[in-house]
């Protein structure tokens, strides 16, 4: 009941907020750096993630169990989530897509993981992948972890909202893998939490698909990316999100590897980074790059990124059990 609540109160407020945000004309602001990619999804509404965020926590918090595991990944996902409210909140104010900067970014979310971490304290066992040896981290190499995996998480998942339904499929898929972890694991609390986010992210799902009537903004891929990483962290499974987060990972490569070779030759590799621009078609493209052309409609690509996002899961299970 609560997984299925969490699915139809997003849908309703999600509904809602599209409403109420088209009626104080409140929308997207499009980047404008060169390459006209996105110009006519300025306006579409945005902050659906505020939705729901608030849906699974309000939901989250029902439930009579929340031992420490859980309410680490609850209070991790929040606060992660606020430093994408803040981002967002600071677009509407300005009325551009800058919002906050990335130092400040990276010192809200220090002092989120430095919350956690004076909340939570307690040694933890990191998994190698493919191995059945551990490593213990604490003090303070386990602060620095700790940040690393959740700020990694959450840009990654930034990074990979850019296209209608890719960062929301994306997640409900990462998610699943990792709650069939959890309950092999016996942790039933922690699949109940990631099963009631993945359905109120289903509720949001259904309009932000292609074409989007709402986009989930940066409190929406802060807040999964978030409880991707601390449900990886509390499992320890924090080197498998490479197969997880197989779609956000590479995402985040491929921007990595677009600076440093354009910081080195003055040129490109890809159209657009991150990956999923490289394949939309796009004006003003004036420049070379090394990667072959490619134009494919925005929904093709979605599709194809949550095919590989499925496989990477499945190659993340097979991992782990084998």
């Amino acid at each position: 009941m609560l997984i299925l609540s969490s699915f139809l109160s997003s849908l309703a407020l999600t509904w809602t907020h599209i409403a109420l945000m088209r009626k104080v004309q409140l929308g997207q602001h499009i980047r404008q750096y060169g390459p006209d990619i996105h110009m006519h999804k300025q306006g579409t509404p945005t902050m659906g993630g505020v939705v729901f965020v608030l849906v699974w926590a309000a939901f989250a918090l029902i439930q009579s169990r929340l031992g420490p595991q859980v309410q680490f990944a609850l209070l991790g996902t929040i606060l992660f989530a606020g430093v994408g409210l803040v981002d967002d909140l600071l677009k509407f104010l300005r009325r551009d897509s800058l919002g906050l900067k990335a130092r400040y970014k990276f010192l809200l979310q220090g002092a989120a993981a430095l919350a956690l971490f004076w909340l939570f304290p307690a040694a933890h066992q990191l998994y190698l992948p493919g191995a059945q040896a551990t490593i213990s981290l604490e003090g303070m190499g386990l602060l620095l972890w700790l940040f690393l995996v959740l700020s990694s998480s959450t840009h990654a998942f930034n990074l990979t909202d850019g296209l209608d339904g890719l960062a929301a499929g994306v997640g409900v898929i990462a998610l699943l893998g990792l709650g069939a972890i959890a309950a092999w694991q016996g942790q039933a609390d922690m699949v109940l939490l990631i099963l009631v986010f993945g359905a109120a992210l289903l509720g949001f799902l259904w309009f932000n698909r292609p074409p989007a009537r709402v986009f989930m903004g940066d409190t929406g891929s802060f807040a999964i990316g978030a409880l991707v990483g601390s449900a990886a962290f509390i499992m320890g499974l924090e080197l498998y999100l490479f197969l997880f987060a197989l779609v956000p990972v590479v995402e985040t490569l491929s921007v990595a590897l677009q600076l440093s070779y354009y910081h080195f030759t003055r040129r490109r590799i890809f159209k657009v980074a991150p990956l999923h621009h490289h394949f939309e078609a796009a004006k003003g493209v004036d420049y070379p790059y090394l990667l072959p052309e490619v134009e494919w409609p925005e929904a093709r690509i979605t599709l194809i990124f949550w095919i590989v996002a499925a496989c990477g899961c499945l190659l993340g299970l097979a991992l782990y059990w084998l």
